[in-house]
C-alpha cells in the first residue's frame, strides 16, 4: 500500500476546500442572477423549488461544516466572506417570503456591488 505524504494530503484538502468555497459563491451568484430577472415579482420567486429559504439554510449548514473542517485541518480560513454572502441569501429569502420587492431590490443592489460575484451573473 502506498502512503500519502502529509504535504500532498494537505494540498488535496486545500484544493477541495477552495472548490467548496467557490461552489457556495457560485450558488449565491446564480441566485442573484435569477432574482434580478424576476425581481418584478417576488410572488413568482416564491414558487422556486428549492425555495430561497431552503437554499440559504443549506448554505448555512455547509458553511458550518467548512468552518469546522478548516479548524481541524489547521487552515487559515476567514469565514467572514462566506458568512456575509450567506447572510445576504437569507436577506433575499426574507424579502421574497414577505413579498417585499423594495427590500429585495436593496439586497440585489448590495450583492451587485460585492466582489466574487462573476460579471456574467450581474
Amino acid at each position: 500500500m502506498t502512503q500519502i505524504q502529509p504535504h500532498a494530503l494537505h494540498s488535496a484538502f486545500v484544493a477541495a476546500f477552495e472548490g467548496h468555497f467557490a461552489k457556495v459563491l457560485g450558488i449565491v451568484a446564480r441566485a442573484l442572477a435569477q432574482t434580478k430577472l424576476f425581481s418584478f415579482s417576488p410572488e413568482l420567486l416564491q414558487q422556486e423549488n428549492p425555495t430561497y429559504r431552503e437554499r440559504a439554510e443549506l448554505l448555512t449548514k455547509a458553511h458550518e461544516i467548512m468552518k469546522s473542517a478548516a479548524g481541524m485541518a489547521g487552515l487559515d480560513y476567514d469565514a467572514s466572506v462566506l458568512s456575509e454572502y450567506i447572510q445576504l441569501m437569507h436577506d433575499m429569502a426574507d424579502a421574497i417570503d414577505s413579498g417585499n420587492r423594495g427590500e429585495l431590490m436593496k439586497v440585489i443592489e448590495i450583492l451587485d456591488q460585492k466582489p466574487f460575484i462573476c460579471p456574467e451573473f450581474k
